[in-house]
């Protein structure tokens, strides 16, 4: 079984929010992130990265946006992949379920900013890759 760590969504819009100390994001995300990513690399197992992108000018994840970019604790490494997502889920709008078939991927650790939702979500919209 090869297991994966997959980030979502860690993008500087997110470190907006922390800043502004909105109470739905878990404040140490950066330091936890960036332990858990260590941890990875240092295990040689794939770190997996997943953007949000929207087209729309005005949208903070516009690809011109300041809160476009990778947070600095889920800046992808070489040889790391980074999936870009116009969906809610990275398995919807992106090539991810083909990369893990490919790569015979059967685990996935899915960690992201904000509380349990866009985790649970990810999952659930990956079930039938699982």
């Amino acid at each position: 079984m090869t297991a994966a760590l997959v980030i979502i969504d860690m993008q500087m819009t997110m470190q907006h929010r922390l800043d502004a100390g909105r109470d739905h994001v878990n404040s140490n995300v950066p330091e936890r992130i960036a332990a858990i990513v260590t941890a990875f690399r240092h295990a040689g197992q794939p770190v997996i990265h997943i953007r949000h992108r929207d087209d729309d000018p005005a949208s903070p994840l516009h690809p011109d946006a300041p809160g476009y970019p990778a947070m600095p604790c889920a800046e992808a490494i070489a040889n790391e992949p980074v999936f870009v997502k116009t969906t809610s889920s990275g398995f919807a709008s992106t090539e991810l379920a083909r990369y893990l078939h490919e790569k015979g991927i059967t685990s996935l650790i899915v960690r992201c900013g904000r509380r349990i939702l866009c985790q649970l979500y990810g999952a659930r919209r990956g079930r039938p890759w699982l």
